[in-house]
C-alpha cells in the first residue's frame, strides 16, 4: 500500500466496518497496536467516558525511539464506534501527510512534526502503513 488511492481506499474499508474488535484487528495487521478505556478518571463527577489509543514504533518502516500515539476521547458511550473511527482517521490522515517526519497529535486533533522525535528517526524507508 504505497499510493494515495491505496492508503484511502483501505481506509474506506476499514471505516466501513461496524465491529469495534474487527476495526482494531484490521489496523493491528497495519502495525498499530491500541489500548482502550472506560472509567470516570478525567470526567465529570459521576460519569464514564471513552478514550482509545493507536500506537506505533516506526514510521515509514524506519524505527522511531518514541511511540508514535494517536488517541480519541468521548463522554457519549453511545458513540464508541464513531470513537474508534475518529482514531482511525487520525492514523491515516498522519501517514498521509507525514512521510518526511515523524509526527504528533496536539489539542484539537492537531498534527505537527515531533523535532525530537524526527531527528533520531532511523531513516526515510517507505514500508505500508
Amino acid at each position: 500500500m504505497n499510493t494515495i488511492k491505496d492508503i484511502s481506499t483501505t481506509l474506506t474499508e476499514i471505516l466501513s466496518l461496524k465491529d469495534p474488535i474487527q476495526i482494531r484487528l484490521e489496523m493491528t495487521k497495519l502495525g498499530w497496536s491500541s489500548n482502550d478505556q472506560l472509567t470516570d478518571m478525567g470526567w465529570k463527577d459521576g460519569e464514564y467516558g471513552y478514550s482509545i489509543w493507536f500506537e506505533r514504533w516506526d514510521w515509514y518502516g524506519a524505527k522511531v525511539y518514541s511511540k508514535i500515539c494517536f488517541h480519541a476521547h468521548e463522554s457519549d458511550l453511545n458513540k464508541i464506534l464513531e470513537t474508534i473511527k475518529k482514531a482511525v482517521s487520525i492514523c491515516f490522515k498522519s501517514w498521509i501527510s507525514c512521510p518526511d517526519f515523524v509526527p504528533i497529535q496536539l489539542v484539537n486533533d492537531q498534527i505537527r512534526e515531533n523535532t525530537i522525535a524526527t531527528r533520531y528517526w532511523d531513516g526515510r524507508k517507505k514500508s505500508s502503513i
